[in-house]
């Protein structure tokens, strides 16, 4: 098995910083499976030098062994749970995936599922029993992690400024909360859990949480 992985950053990154890759973990088959790999290169995309890719090879069988149970159920993932991806950097943070292929080879055709979340190409091997299958998350799959991890994403990244900040040196999250307490919305609420936390916070601000957090990471003062 091996995955590919484009990830989209705030910024340009520079060859100083460090990116760094975790666990991935997605459900399949109403059951969650962690994937993490002994082998990974990464680079930079050439015309968006914003995007960084992953490469991951020889998943990590003693760790993670119903990574063997998960490479029968690959066209029947319908979401990615957690993709930890990190940098060194302060003001260096993810903005999202911009594209998730996991490949796996088989001796024969595997069943394939085709669904809103992944699609499925298969690929001939070199030998007549050979075969490769390329699963690759549609848009769906991909705007809804995207959507439910940048907000955990930029909180930490806030945070880690927050904390790292010369003192006297600070406009901090309360005073840039302050400044946009205009108004606030009086408004129903049907959905649950993050939905509901996002839509509450622009009701009560006025502004979307992540605007909200983008304000505090750019207007803090970062250390050396």
């Amino acid at each position: 098995m091996r995955c590919y992985l484009d990830v989209k950053f705030n910024r340009d990154i520079d060859p100083k910083d460090i990116i760094d890759s975790g666990t991935i973990y997605v459900t399949a088959k109403g059951k969650q499976y962690g994937m993490d790999f002994l082998d990974s290169y990464g680079s930079v995309d050439e015309k968006d030098n914003s995007i960084w890719h992953w490469e991951f090879r020889n998943p990590d069988l003693e760790a993670f062994p119903e990574i063997a149970e998960l490479s029968q159920l690959l066209s029947e993932i319908i979401s990615i749970d957690e993709c930890f991806v990190s940098s060194d950097s302060a003001d260096l943070y993810v903005t999202g995936i911009t594209g998730f292929v996991i490949e796996e080879g088989y001796s024969k055709i595997p069943e394939i599922h085709y669904s809103d979340y992944i699609s499925a190409e298969v690929f001939k091997g070199k030998e007549d029993d050979d075969f490769l299958v390329q699963y690759s998350f549609k848009d769906k799959a991909l705007i809804q992690f995207n959507k439910d991890n940048i907000v955990d994403t930029m909180f930490y990244e806030a945070d880690k400024l927050y904390k790292n900040t010369p003192s006297g040196q600070i406009r901090d999250a309360d005073t840039i909360l302050t400044d946009i307490l205009e108004k606030i919305l009086d408004s129903s609420y049907t959905c649950s859990g993050r939905e509901m936390f996002h839509k509450m916070f622009e009701a009560f601000t006025g502004v979307s949480i992540i605007d909200y957090l983008k304000k505090v990471i750019d207007e803090t003062t970062r250390g050396d």
